[in-house]
């Protein structure tokens, strides 16, 4: 997932970044600084986007399967 598809899912939820901040449990100066692309999106952000989000959209924020093994293991 890039700083634009995490921008993206904010927006599609209507939610400032003051609003998903809290509803992602981060400061909002981390998700203005993810937008702006000056900090990457974390496994652990993408893990917290995971919890809240339609599992379908799962695999999409992750760049491959070996991410995703390591926030879920698969047993």
């Amino acid at each position: 997932m890039n700083n634009e598809r995490f921008k993206q899912i904010r927006h599609s939820h209507e939610m400032t970044q003051e609003q998903f901040a809290a509803f992602l449990g981060m400061g909002r100066s981390t998700v203005a600084n993810i937008e702006a692309g000056r900090t990457p999106v974390s496994d652990r952000t993408r893990a917290r986007l995971a919890k809240v989000m339609d599992v379908s959209q799962v695999l999409s924020f992750f760049d491959d399967i070996n991410k995703i093994e390591k926030v879920f293991p698969i047993k």
